[in-house]
């Protein structure tokens, strides 16, 4: 009697780097199906946040971690930090399809914070204009090869083989669209929210395609800030406050007044969201946004995303891109949190890992 055993392959690693964390995650092909292998993630250093560099305290405690956690394999791939990737909407002629990287180098001359000669674009269609069939709408994301180097040099210091870098927009796409859609999901359009300490992204997909992206510079330590300054406390003290909230089983008294403090920097946040929307609506009349998703680690704020999602008057949830995969032996303090919750920081590092699968599978 012969058995047909399915073979387990592992992916590259995913490695996140945010501006707070950086997160690490790899999965595994079992058969049909993918199954999350280990998940790691190390604080960032002001120092480095603030610059969007790596420094050696982040790879000596990635390689302790790489060691430790049960990852298989040198190979990698990374996202760039937010701060570090421009992100524009260009129109070109049709024509210019054939040669498309020309085309948006072209729009970008004048518009990239650094030197175009320096710059690595990576363009994405969103589709043809309704008002000129002629036209087509491009997202262009840019970063210098200095920031990618940066992140190469990270990865060589960790004594990891880079296979490619990635933004964090496509990579949460890859993480929802081609591992947790169902086939009725298909025609839907999605608004993803990736909320993180200092920047805000936000991808609007049809189904599979990404139809929009904007990465804005506002983040939560902006909401920190603004609340401080109403209540004559440091920003550290606010942020303080709300990690406790995250765990408190129920509302403190405090909670109100604090909320209340950041009324002004949230309502600043939805309004440039809210833009996002209104450009999105202006290219696609017909496909209104059905539903927000809330990422990053942020999102485990959940009064936050209430009151945004409140504000937008859109059917919202916090994404989980953990929720279909078998993670039982998952501790706390791999994930940050309590594994019994949504886990929405790691959509980017899952989705890194789902992309290099899915391309090495084409």
């Amino acid at each position: 009697m012969k058995l047909n055993v399915a073979k387990s392959r592992a992916l590259p690693i995913g490695i996140d780097l945010g501006s707070s964390s950086v997160r690490v995650a790899q999965l595994r092909r079992s058969g049909e199906k993918v199954e999350l292998m280990a998940v790691a993630q190390v604080e960032t250093p002001a120092e480095a946040a603030a610059g969007g560099m790596s420094t050696d305290q982040i790879a000596q405690d990635l390689r302790a971690l790489l060691r430790s956690r049960g990852f298989v394999g040198r190979q990698c791939i990374l996202s760039l930090p937010a701060s570090q990737v421009f992100v524009r909407h260009v129109r070109i002629p049709r024509q210019s399809v054939s040669d498309l990287g020309a085309a948006v180098q072209a729009e970008l001359a004048d518009k990239l914070p650094f030197d175009l000669g320096q710059a690595i674009i990576r363009p994405v269609v969103a589709g043809e204009l309704l008002a000129d069939k002629d036209t087509l709408e491009v997202i262009a994301f840019a970063a210098s090869r200095k920031a990618v180097e940066a992140q190469l040099d990270l990865a060589d210091r960790c004594k990891l083989e880079p296979v490619g870098v990635d933004v964090a927009a496509c990579a949460i796409l890859e993480c929802f669209s081609r591992l947790f859609r169902r086939s009725e999901d298909s025609q839907h359009t999605n608004m993803f929210l990736d909320l993180g300490q200092v920047n805000t992204q936000v991808v609007i997909a049809h189904g599979t395609k990404m139809v929009f992206a904007r990465n804005l510079p506002q983040g939560s330590s902006d909401l920190s800030k603004a609340a401080a300054a109403l209540l004559k406390v440091e920003p550290a003290q606010v942020e303080s406050l709300r990690r406790k909230l995250l765990s408190a089983e129920e509302s403190p008294a405090y909670a109100h007044d604090l909320y209340a403090a950041m009324g002004g920097a949230l309502e600043g946040l939805v309004l440039e969201i809210s833009k996002c929307v209104h450009y999105y609506d202006s290219l696609f009349p017909s496909q209104q946004v059905e539903r927000a998703l809330f990422l990053g680690g942020q999102a485990r704020d959940r009064r936050l995303c209430q009151s945004i999602a409140q504000k937008l008057n859109v059917p919202s949830s916090v994404g989980d891109p953990l929720a279909r995969m078998d993670r039982s032996d998952l501790t706390q303090t791999d994930l940050g949190a309590d594994r019994r919750q949504a886990q929405p920081a790691w959509a980017v590092a899952v989705g890194l890992g789902l992309g290099s699968e899915i391309t090495d599978a084409a």
